[in-house]
């Protein structure tokens, strides 16, 4: 399980696309740490997941907190995600 801590928003998504494929060869992110979020870091997990699917893997989310399950589902993108 990787944790991550801090903001999910435009400012922070180049430090945590730099470590991508460590994040997506991940089985689980621990999301409870994340303090902020826009579309950008919906777009982070999103690829995350993506990374996690192309090398046979399946990306849970766990512990995301509320704002950013909303903002997920108001993209209409929540069921994309996999949130326990």
């Amino acid at each position: 399980m990787t944790r991550i801590d801090g903001d999910l928003d435009l400012a922070a998504v180049p430090h945590w696309l730099a470590r991508a494929d460590e994040l997506a060869g991940s089985d689980t992110l621990d999301l409870a740490g994340v303090r902020r979020v826009d579309s950008a870091g919906i777009s982070l997990l999103l690829e995350l997941s993506r990374r996690a699917r192309a090398s046979g893997r399946a990306l849970a989310l766990t512990r995301a907190p509320q704002r950013l399950r909303t903002l997920a589902n108001f993209l209409g993108i929540g069921s994309l995600l996999s949130f326990d």
